[in-house]
Order: C-alpha cells, then structure tokens, then sequence
C-alpha cells in the first residue's frame, strides 16, 4: 500500500477482483455520504474507473488497470472542490482556443480529403453513418457533418462512453483517446473515413458534447 502526497492518491493491490472492490468502495463510501456518479465503472484509457463525489463537491476517482495475471492494482485519488472549480475555471478561459484549434484540425482534414479523393466532398456520395442519440439531451443542431447536442452534467462521459463502444462494435479503430471527468477528445477511423468526439463537462452550465465526420455522412437517430 501507498500514498502519494502531492497527488493525495492512495495506491495498492489486492487478490480481490474489480466487481468485489467496486462493491466494498460503494458501501464504504456511502457511510462518508459519498456517491458514485454512475452505477457501473467506465473504460478510460485501458482502465476501468468510477467516480464517486460527496455532498461538498469533492471528487474520487477509483481506477483499476487490467491485470494479465497475479493481483489487481487499485488507485484512489482525491481532489476537492476547489480544484474542481479550478479546472472548470481553466476549461473555460481556453474553451474558445479549444474550439478554434478543432476547426483548423477539422478544415485541414477537409483539405486532405480533398487532395486524396480529387473532389470536393459535397459532390460525392457518401455512406451514411447512423448515429445513436442519448435521451434528455437539449439544443441539438445535426448536419451531414457534425452533431452536437447539451446533456445535464455529470452525464457527458458516459454518452461518449457509449458512442465509443457503438463505434468499435461498428469497425471503427480508435486512434486516440482523452476522456476525462471534465472534459474530452476521441479519434476513430475506418479506411479513409474518420470521425472526431469532443465534450465538455463543467459544474457551471449544462454540458456540450459534439461529432464531426470526414468521409462518411452522419444520420442522427433516437
């Protein structure tokens, strides 16, 4: 067992497996009043993690990589209410550069397209791509190119989440991957198509998760 001061992250391992750890977690939690965010662990990176917040606003985040074989490692880290606002604060200040770099990414993807293919992209018969909408989402906006749509907060993760493991079962290659509490980026590709996920998830309004294709159409069903 370990501690680790400076990320106040408690670290160890155990014969025990994921769903035994998972349930001595949420029982010992709840005597503190902490509650997990969802009722099942998320795959992030290649570990599976749950989310466990008090009524402060602190967070927890329990991880556990996979294990080949011997013991399963567990990591427990804290972060309070305050660097949580911290974050959402910075998220905020660099959201416009965010946005910004995204579209230059996406336009020099356009531009790629285009020289590899001879041909703009509007001109050509693209398959469509159907799209799996989450329920309770607002402001939804939808084109052949793009979807993007608010969810309550808290619930961002888990609609990627979905959307990741929708796209795998569909052929898809995840290329790269960033998926955290607040905020998020996942690259897939099949052949010469490709497709971008972006979100983000603050306390401060509701949050904003968006899909943007290259070489495929996006059909948007519920």
């Amino acid at each position: 067992m370990r501690y680790t001061e400076q990320t106040r992250e408690l670290s160890f391992e155990t014969a025990a497996d994921q769903r035994s750890i998972v349930d001595f977690y949420k029982k010992a939690l709840a005597q503190a009043k902490w509650q997990p965010t969802l009722d099942h662990t998320v795959e992030i990176g290649s570990r599976q993690e749950m989310i466990f917040r008090n009524p402060a606003k602190d967070m927890l985040t329990l991880a556990m990589p996979p294990v080949p074989g011997g013991k399963q490692s567990v990591s427990l880290q804290f972060q309070s209410a305050a660097e949580i606002a911290e974050l959402d604060r910075q998220l905020k200040e660099h959201e416009p550069e965010i946005r910004a770099k995204a579209k230059k990414q996406q336009e020099e993807e356009d531009a790629r397209w285009r020289r590899q293919h001879g041909a703009n992209r509007t001109a050509e018969v693209l398959p469509k791509l159907p799209v799996t909408l989450p329920v309770g989402i607002t402001s939804l906006e939808t084109n052949a190119n793009e979807i993007k749509f608010s969810v309550p907060n808290g619930k961002a993760k888990g609609v990627v989440e979905a959307w990741r493991k929708e796209f795998r079962d569909a052929g898809w290659k995840e290329d790269a991957a960033s998926v955290e509490a607040i905020a998020g980026a996942v690259s897939l590709s099949r052949g010469n198509e490709s497709l971008s996920i972006n979100y983000t998830d603050t306390s401060v309004a509701a949050a904003e998760v968006s899909l943007t294709a290259i070489g495929v159409e996006l059909d948007a069903r519920k």
